[in-house]
């Protein structure tokens, strides 16, 4: 523990003789990481590391952006995605899992829509902007 302190010590030392920050500003970014390490912060975070987390998979993204703009059932996410049943079936629970998607039960069909508009709002529309700059 005391080499990782004096490594610690030495870098921040490093940081503060070339003007990259000063020592205050270093102990004010300290404080504020406590602080989101602390109580409701540290919950909003491990959630969304959660849910980005789940996101981080290719297929399971494609199936959240093609129920952005309405609910789906599972068949007409295999057809779209070009994923078998069971795989867009196993995904889905993954997304369900984390809250980000919601299911509705209608006889034999399940359907999905999103559950947390709000967290996929930001991340959707930039990928959709990134998107609509290449093909410019």
């Amino acid at each position: 523990m005391q080499a990782i302190s004096v490594k610690v010590e030495n870098t921040l030392r490093r940081l503060s003789d070339e003007g990259i920050c000063t020592p205050f500003e270093l102990e004010r970014t300290r404080r504020y990481c406590e602080k989101l390490r602390a109580g409701k912060k540290a919950e909003m975070i491990s959630d969304m590391a959660r849910k980005l987390d789940v996101l981080g998979d290719p297929d399971r993204l494609v199936l959240v952006m093609l129920m952005r703009r309405r609910e789906l059932c599972v068949c007409e996410m295999t057809h779209a995605s070009g994923l078998t049943q069971s795989m867009a079936s196993y995904q889905l629970g993954m997304l369900e899992k984390a809250g980000i998607v919601r299911r509705r039960k209608s006889g034999k069909w399940a359907f999905y829509s999103l559950a947390d508009i709000q967290f996929l709002d930001s991340i959707l529309n930039e990928m959709d902007g990134s998107a609509a700059a290449q093909r410019a």
